[in-house]
């Protein structure tokens, strides 16, 4: 009788992958009924435990198609036919479009035809309980239901010493056990230890649910991995599509090729469109993803290293990318070449595309054996891509905004598309709340909130209550700060419209330098500056900039400097003549290590494209240089009479009670102190009254203005009571 391969479906191929591992096991079963006839011949000597096995449930156990041993003349012969035929059925299969995973992974490894007998008797007991039984009669103990080495070798492999070869298999570096297809476990049965050919064999799960095309993922990455189809389309950050054309022609010759792993590391900020640009490629490549959650994984290790494998392994036994989403924090204790130290040892296993979405870059020396690596900077979205953005998420939640508004959103805020989406996002919950629509103060503060998180790390944020009316400066001073707001506000539309960006060799930035004495209020106009902006304000903590040790600086300001780029805040470095004060001759290596920091604080204020403000008590002391790389410089004089008393007015709020005897003009004309002191004393002469439960006085006044001075370390002089005019009374 003559055993078929395709189940005698007569149609020469199998019609689906059960249909394979139906033929394998038919398969198994005849080099059973082989090894069953060889065992009756010349029974084993020992314990005859068989017998609690009958020969007669083994015959029953049998596929009743396959013919009893005892009559079969050529048992190797009919081994090899249908060994033969369920190649040539398999090769069919593949002609017909059917996904064979078993035959596939014996193909991709180059498994030998012993090694797929071998990994097909493991994989027996786990689909039908029968060979539980077959393989304790064929192991003459009824305790021994898993395939040990030595069955396996007596089942498929030539008698010794030839068939010794077959231990070569099942060595760590063997195929099977290499990549993790099947486990080698101690016999527990054996007081003395295991030896090489009485220990077991054990099919790993994900490689059992694999074979029976099973595509769920491995349960290790329950709640962080995924597969997904890819989504097809443009990323905002590549709308023409050119990045994504150039990584699907890299990653598919490299696959074609096969020329082993591949890293390709898509760097840019939050919401800029990694995940997008990574199912644009693979939509292209007519592929799906294994996309893993990395910002979620655990840190800890095993646990982590375990998960990135599992990650790995889905990606390589499905030919499918992919992708580790957010992998700044799985991937930030191996830092640049530890990088690959993490990754290298495991893509040789499991070689595969693999996306490494981040926001941050990293040092890649190099292909480290066949691990090669591309990176991909997402540029800061322009204009357009920000409108687009906003478009699209306000179309999706109902809501509406005025074309004026959407054009001062959009200019004014360097949102990537994934925080405009959050912006929009927030704005619809509280729409709903309010059961109305929005002011656009509520707008701006929403677009703030995306931004500056981390650069609230580095400096400090500023709440200003001011508004151009509590600035008491020259007119002069005046339309200089109106200016810089316009610049800001119309950048947008001279640069990019206008096209005077190509004409533009340094940054696209605005920097100013405020000039002038201590408390003369720099940081008043700052203040006024970005509330009128909409943005938030930020002051450089230059105790946390500054470093005795060389490149520490530098390093510290660029951190603040790239956190400063995408935050939409105003950057205000207050007392910066410390930090950008003249170049020196060289005297000795410290000087030259301070010209190379200014030299370098000069060339990032040239790169940097947000608003930053310097504020200096002496514009003398400040590098030529750098003043040319200036947009503008407005100098905050000395308040003369005239300025103080508008001062004093502006710092006495509207519910003060105030003393019939408070003399403005006298306090203005006698005291010279800046707007800093005017605003102490006015505050403190407040706190007097109201301890003495009186209306604020000029000996108030005059009492506080006495505690500012002993302060500042200042002589101070009594003021004598203003005289009437001659022959006043009379």
């Amino acid at each position: 009788m003559t055993v078929s391969a395709t189940g005698g479906t007569g149609t020469g191929w199998f019609p689906t992958h059960l249909d394979h591992l139906e033929a394998e096991l038919r398969l198994l079963d005849l080099a059973i009924v082989r090894a069953v006839a060889a065992m009756r011949r010349s029974p084993p000597a020992g314990t005859g435990q068989h017998v609690y096995i009958s020969h007669e449930e083994v015959d029953r156990l049998l596929d009743p198609q396959v013919p009893a041993a005892r009559g079969d003349r050529d048992p190797d012969g009919r081994v090899d036919r249908l060994r033969a035929e369920i190649d040539a059925a398999a090769a069919r299969s593949r002609e017909h479009g059917v996904d064979l995973p078993l035959a596939r992974l014996a193909a991709r490894l180059g498994l030998s035809r012993f090694e797929v007998h071998a990994l097909v008797t493991c994989l027996a007991p786990e689909l039908d309980r029968k060979y539980d039984r077959l393989y304790a009669y064929l192991q003459d103990d009824i305790a021994r239901k898993r395939p040990s080495v030595d069955l396996a070798i007596s089942l498929h492999a030539r008698p010794a010493p030839e068939g010794w070869k077959a231990l070569r298999s099942f060595s760590a570096q063997a195929p099977l056990r290499r990549w993790g297809i099947l486990r080698v476990i101690d016999d527990p049965y054996s007081p003395s230890g295991s030896t090489a050919l009485s220990q077991f064999l054990q099919i790993t799960p994900r490689f059992l649910a694999h074979f029976l095309g099973d595509r769920q993922l491995d349960p290790v990455l329950a709640g962080l991995g995924r597969r997904v189809a890819a989504r097809p389309g443009p990323a905002p950050a590549d709308p023409a599509g050119i990045i994504e054309r150039r990584l699907a022609a890299l990653v598919g010759r490299r696959a074609e090729h096969g020329d082993g792993a591949l890293i390709v590391h898509v760097a840019g900020d939050y919401g800029a469109g990694h995940g997008e640009l990574v199912h644009a490629v693979a939509a292209r490549l007519g592929t799906e993803l294994v996309e893993f959650d990395a910002g979620a994984a655990p840190l800890r290790r095993p646990e982590l290293d375990q998960m990135v494998e599992a990650v790995l392994r889905e990606g390589w036994l499905t030919d499918t990318p992919v992708l580790f989403a957010e992998a700044d924090r799985v991937l930030a204790p191996a830092e640049d070449e530890g990088m690959l130290r993490f990754l290298g040892p495991l893509l040789a296993r499991y070689p595969c595309p693999v996306f490494l979405t981040a926001r941050r870059r990293w040092t890649w020396p190099g292909a480290a054996g066949r691990v090669a690596v591309h990176e991909v900077v997402l540029p800061p979205p322009d204009v357009e891509v920000r409108r687009t953005a906003w478009r699209t998420a306000l179309t999706g939640s109902g809501l509406t905004l005025s074309p004026q508004w959407l054009d001062e959103l959009v200019e004014r805020f360097r949102l990537t598309p994934g925080q405009v989406h959050d912006a929009v996002a927030e704005m619809r919950g509280a729409a709903t709340a309010m059961d109305g629509p929005s002011p656009l103060a509520d707008w701006y503060a929403a677009c703030r909130r995306q931004t500056g998180r981390r650069l609230g790390e580095l400096a400090q944020k500023l709440q200003s209550p001011h508004r151009w009316d509590d600035l008491v400066l020259e007119e002069d001073r005046l339309d200089q700060l109106r200016e810089l707001c316009n610049q800001v506000r119309q950048r947008e539309r001279v640069l990019g419209e206008w096209g005077f960006a190509e004409r533009v060799a340094a940054g696209r930035g605005l920097a100013a330098l405020f000039a002038g004495p201590p408390g003369t209020g720099k940081t008043m106009a700052a203040g006024v500056i970005a509330n009128q902006l909409g943005l938030d304000l930020y002051r450089i903590d230059l105790s946390q900039v500054v470093s005795k040790y060389i490149g520490e600086t530098e390093k510290n300001l660029s951190r603040i400097f790239t956190e400063a780029e995408n935050s939409n805040a105003v950057l205000f470095f207050d007392e910066a003549d410390a930090l950008f004060a003249k170049r020196t001759q060289i005297g000795d290596a410290h000087d030259r290590y301070a010209n190379i920091e200014t030299s370098y604080l000069l060339q990032r204020m040239e790169e940097y494209g947000g608003i930053a403000i310097m504020a200096s008590n002496l514009r003398q002391n400040m590098d030529e240089a750098f003043l040319r790389r200036l947009r503008f410089v407005v100098e905050f004089p000395f308040p003369d009479a005239a300025h103080r008393l508008g001062i004093w007015r502006r710092h006495l709020p509207a519910g003060a009670p105030l003393d019939d005897d408070l003399d403005l003009e006298r306090l203005a004309e006698r005291i010279p102190v800046s707007g800093g002191g005017i605003r102490s004393i006015v505050l403190a002469a407040a706190f007097i009254a109201a301890g003495e439960g009186r209306p604020i006085a000029m000996a108030h006044m005059l009492r506080a203005a006495r505690r500012e001075y002993d302060k500042l370390g200042k002589l101070w002089r009594e003021i004598p009571p203003r005289r009437s005019p001659a022959g006043a009374g009379s």
